[in-house]
């Protein structure tokens, strides 16, 4: 029993040494980026490449976002850099996003419910306008 315990156990250990072993990568590189963004970036030049919202910084922080692809974790710790340096906060999450391996189920989830949302709720008050209490309470088709 106590041996089947710990053949288990050494297994489990292994399993989870590898996995750190694998993703260690992404958190150096995310953690290293972090770094040098709080160490060699002025204010005065993050707040002219990424301090609005415009379409020019959203295209820069998802570049770097993307080029990044580091893990969550270090991630938002760059993303925390790069809104405390003077980034705007639309292109500090759109790094964020761009930058996690979570992009594309993030986009789906982001896409797909507000559409389902906004169906059941235009619906929704199709039926109350068709029954005439939409009128009462001022719901227009």
């Amino acid at each position: 029993m106590t041996a089947h315990f710990l053949s288990l156990w050494n297994e489990a250990a292994l399993t989870s040494l590898g996995f750190f072993w694998m993703a260690l990568w992404a958190f150096a590189l995310g953690y290293l980026i972090s770094s040098l963004i709080q160490v060699l970036v002025t204010r005065q030049r993050m707040q002219r490449a990424m301090g609005t919202d415009g379409p020019r910084s959203m295209l820069l922080a998802s570049f770097f976002g993307f080029i990044s692809s580091s893990c969550s974790f270090a991630a938002l710790a760059t993303t925390r850099a790069l809104f405390q340096k003077g980034a705007g906060l639309a292109p500090s999450l759109a790094f964020m996003l761009a930058s996690t391996n979570l992009v594309v189920e993030l986009g789906f989830v982001i896409a797909i419910f507000p559409v389902g949302y906004w169906r059941r709720r235009c619906s929704a008050d199709a039926r109350v306008t068709e029954d005439g209490v939409g009128s009462m309470l001022g719901v227009a088709r």
